[in-house]
């Protein structure tokens, strides 16, 4: 069972919360969401072609 008032939540969600904070990470997550929604991405159909996908 998953208590979220346990420390080790508590340790878990601050340190996802200052991730998200830095500067770096907010620029990068910007960056792509724009390359996603000018059409700048790939499908991977098959996990077994990872490369043929990218590739191609």
């Amino acid at each position: 069972m998953n208590d979220d008032r346990s420390p080790h939540s508590a340790a878990i969600k601050e340190g996802y919360d200052a991730y998200f904070e830095q500067s770096e990470v907010l620029d990068s997550i910007r960056k792509g969401k724009a390359d996603i929604e000018a059409g700048r991405s790939i499908s991977i159909n098959d996990p077994s072609k990872i490369w043929e996908s990218i590739l191609s």
